[in-house]
């Protein structure tokens, strides 16, 4: 039985909706089996920037790229020890060759496939992260929620940083921990306002318990109904009057009996 719990959802934001703009949000979930046995679980999020006409496209290509790239290497036997910040940067590249393949044959501007990067590999009792651009992973630290990296802002205010920036390899993050997730969460910056504290640089608690503590009750039958559930809580009027963005939510909580007799907790 899956050790899991997942779910996502990336939503249309109402500007976009009156502008006829796309949803420029996307996101991708899947679990991996080693031919060992080792399960892992990979993350990605990536939003668009507003002012990329294709960026959609961009958001879509990267996450599908990494998930892709993913069940490549664990069908090979791949591990987390082999996550490091170079191999960070070479995912990154990677990512990126195939956005300027995208634009090349559209005859467009990589500019214009603009999107950020949020991806998260969580294993048994270890995870590493990457992150370029705003939004934010923000994990379970002991019943506090932290962000593991605070959301990039770039040289002028609403700016940010992009896959398809020259310097891109420059300002990506990567952080790795020895310890077990419990509760994670990665979100574009639709939804950062409401989920994040700027004053303290944490996260808000009573905006994620209760989603995670129906993730852990859900069962995996029921987890198309989740996702539904979750698409529908962005797109609510409540979310709606806060914010008119595209919004990305991605939820994973490991269950509560596979955590038993473990010792190894994260904590930030």
């Amino acid at each position: 039985m899956s050790q899991w719990r997942f779910a996502g959802a990336s939503v249309q934001g109402t500007s976009h909706i009156e502008s006829s703009q796309p949803c420029q949000d996307a996101c991708r979930y899947e679990q991996f089996c080693t031919p060992s046995g080792e399960e892992f679980l990979v993350l990605v999020a990536s939003d668009g920037a507003g002012s990329a006409a294709f960026s959609h496209e961009g958001s879509q290509t990267i996450c599908q790229v990494l998930i892709e790239k993913f069940t490549r290497l664990f069908a090979q036997g791949w591990t987390l020890d082999r996550m490091t910040p170079q191999y960070g940067r070479f995912l990154l590249r990677y990512v990126a060759v195939f956005i300027k393949r995208l634009a090349k044959a559209q005859e467009r501007s990589e500019r214009e496939f603009a999107a950020t990067l949020l991806l998260a590999i969580v294993g048994k009792e270890s995870a590493a992260f990457l992150q370029l651009g705003d939004g934010a992973i923000v994990l379970n630290s002991g019943g506090n929620y932290q962000p593991v990296f605070w959301p990039q802002s770039g040289e002028y205010a609403n700016m940010t940083h992009f896959v398809t920036d020259k310097a891109a390899v420059n300002h990506l993050q990567f952080s790795s921990i020895a310890e077990a997730v419990t509760e994670i969460a990665l979100f574009t910056d639709g939804i950062q306002g409401l989920a994040l504290k700027y004053d303290s640089k944490t996260a808000h608690a009573r905006f994620f318990y209760p989603l995670f503590e129906d993730l852990q009750a859900a069962s995996k039958s029921s987890l198309p109904q989740l996702n539904a559930g979750l698409e529908a809580f962005l797109n609510s009027k409540r979310m709606n009057e806060r914010t008119d963005d595209d919004k990305t939510l991605v939820l994973a909580c490991r269950l509560i009996d596979s955590m038993q007799g473990s010792e190894n907790i994260v904590s930030l």
